[in-house]
């Protein structure tokens, strides 16, 4: 859209809602990224990201807040972001959750957060982030999912990372969609 070409294919396979196969294609720059039982691999390489380094210096992609949040979350959204802008050494705005986790897989981006996504947004990311060592977590935001993919929410970390601002976030979401929900 408007020339940035951040898309992609993504693809993937569970059984009893165990995600066991992943494939996340970037058209544009030909990388394929993909997942089994054993490995996550770039381009048929296996990915081994480095530790993540502290807060102040990582960086941060997400698509939140979209124009929906913004009505939906009030002036939570723009709290969020103020917040992330602020704690992060960069917050990058990207639209494709997919392609977000496969950096974080890849070691490229330290971590991504996301609200409201869907399950053909993140199955392939989130096998794809684990298998490389790193950490993704479903937020549920009080409903219970047969399996943290299905959640529509995320907080993915490469391999050590524990940012702080990311789990404050999902709390502060948790409690402002649970009020939201009761009324």
């Amino acid at each position: 859209m408007h020339g940035i070409a951040f898309f992609c294919v993504s693809i993937a396979a569970a059984i009893d809602d165990r995600l066991v196969a992943a494939a996340v294609i970037d058209p544009v720059s030909g990388d394929e990224f993909s997942a089994d039982l054993a490995h996550a691999y770039l381009n048929g390489h296996i990915l081994s990201p480095t530790a993540r380094p502290e807060q102040a210096r990582a960086n941060l992609m997400t698509d939140y807040p979209g124009a929906e949040s913004l009505v939906a979350d009030g002036p939570l959204a723009l709290e969020l972001l103020g917040g992330w802008i602020h704690d992060f050494a960069t917050v990058r705005r990207k639209v494709s959750a997919a392609l977000a986790l496969a950096h974080v897989a890849a070691g490229w981006c330290d971590a991504t957060i996301g609200f409201d996504t869907k399950v053909w947004d993140v199955a392939a990311g989130a096998h794809l982030v684990r298998m490389a060592g790193g950490s993704y977590t479903g937020l549920g935001y009080g409903t219970q999912f047969a399996a943290d993919h299905l959640c529509p929410g995320f907080i993915a970390q490469g391999p050590g990372a524990d940012y702080p601002s990311l789990s404050q976030a999902a709390q502060r979401m948790h409690a402002r969609r649970s009020a939201r929900s009761a009324i």
